[in-house]
């Protein structure tokens, strides 16, 4: 992407904006977001490089899929075609199952907060729908 779409992204078939190689740390572990008007989708297909020495994805992963996909769900609520950066000011995070291949999907919902802070819940399933992980969180405009 050049650095004029990387905020604004494109759109697919369903009108999601995509966001792909958006970021250094998304580019690096190869995860797309899809930002709706009400939650965004982080999809990331589990390779070797996401796996610990238990042969499951790596927790840090996780948590940092659940995070991007709040982040994005924040400056998707925040304004239109998610031009608003937000930070993160805490996450509480919540391990229910190991998953070790196949495409997880972590969903990322804004459920309140006001204009410089928001609150937002994320979850992550497996591609047969059995629930990972969830997750609470603070998050702070940046600009």
């Amino acid at each position: 992407m050049t650095s004029e779409n990387k905020s604004h992204g494109r759109r697919d078939a369903d009108g999601a904006l995509i966001f792909q190689n958006d970021t250094g740390a998304q580019e690096s572990m190869g995860y797309m977001a899809r930002v709706y008007p009400e939650h965004t989708d982080v999809l990331l297909t589990i390779g070797p490089q996401h796996r610990n020495r238990r042969e499951v994805l790596h927790g840090g992963i996780i948590v940092t899929v659940m995070d991007s996909a709040c982040g994005y769900a924040c400056s998707r609520h925040a304004a239109e075609d998610a031009g608003i950066p937000f930070v993160t000011m805490s996450l509480t995070t919540n391990f229910i199952a190991p998953v070790a291949e196949g495409t997880i999907r972590a969903t990322g919902r804004v459920t309140g907060g006001g204009y410089k802070t928001l609150f937002c819940e994320a979850e992550v399933r497996s591609e047969d729908d059995r629930l990972i992980a969830t997750a609470t969180g603070v998050f702070k405009r940046s600009k």
